[in-house]
Formats: C-alpha cells, structure tokens, sequence
C-alpha cells in the first residue's frame, strides 16, 4: 500500500507525484490529467481538499480554496482574456462577497449567490464612473442612488 511520498501514472496517461497515505492521495501533490489540465495543492482521501491551484489547456487558472474537488471558499479565477473574479464560491459556483473584472476596466463587486450576481453592488464601467445598483439572478433590476443605498443599508442592520 502507497504511504509517503510517490508517483502514480494511469493507462489514460494522467500522472500524480505527490503524497500518500494509506494507498490514497493525501497531503501534497500534482496530478496532470491526459487532457493537460493540471492541478497543484492539497489532497485529503483522493479528494483535491484545501489549497491549490488548477490550470486548464485553455489558459484558465483558478488558485484558491477547494472541498470535496469542487471550487469551495476563498479564490481568484482568471481567463486568458483577462477577466478575472476574486472572491467566495460554494460548490464549484460564485457564492457570497466576490469582485469580478472585465479587461476593458469594467468591474461588478458585490453579492453572488449560486453563480450569479445576486443584491446590492458597486458596478464601476469602463470610463472608471461607478454606482450601486441591485441585481437579481445575474440581471441589474435597476441603479440606486447613494439616498436608497443608505436606506437600504440601515434597515439591514436593525
């Protein structure tokens, strides 16, 4: 049974080199599947658990927190156009505070919920002019001015 540090390679061509414990990936490690895409960090019970890094064929990079092999807590997600979100996921989906960025200087930094942008948040466009607005499954329902936002804002803290 594998225990320690050690390489594995599959019939598909995928490679591991890292750490086992008791026969499974566990601890530190590298696993390169045969379609290129690679991830770097931790693993728990052959489950990518904890920090790492994963690197798609097309350029795609996400570095952050995982659980269960799906994307889970704090991370930053980047594509090879330079759009990129910083912030929290649950189960592979935006969820919860998160910043995404367009290339073109545009930015959305607000609530997600199940992948989408999802309540109150600053959306900055391209000239650098931003404002609050409130968003519902991934669609702005409309801008608020600074006078809701606070209304807004006060009637959720009693």
């Amino acid at each position: 049974m594998q225990d320690g540090p050690g390489k594995e390679e599959l019939e598909d061509g995928s490679k591991y080199d890292g750490m086992f414990k008791n026969g499974k990936k566990w601890g530190q490690g590298t696993y390169k599947w045969a379609d290129e895409s690679v991830y770097t960090g931790n693993w728990v019970d052959n489950n990518i658990e904890g920090e790492g890094e994963y690197k798609w064929p097309d350029g795609r990079v996400y570095n952050g927190q995982w659980k269960e092999n799906k994307l889970h807590g704090k991370g930053v997600y980047t594509w090879p156009d330079g759009r990129r979100y910083e912030g929290e996921y649950q189960n592979d989906k935006k969820h919860g505070m998160g910043s995404y960025y367009w290339p073109d200087g545009k930015a959305y930094e607000g609530q997600w919920v199940n992948g989408k942008q999802h309540g109150e948040a600053r959306f900055t466009n391209s000239k650098g002019r931003s404002k609050l607005g409130l968003w519902e499954n991934g669609e702005r329902v409309k801008w608020l001015d600074a006078k809701s936002s606070m209304r807004s804002r006060s009637s959720k803290s009693k």
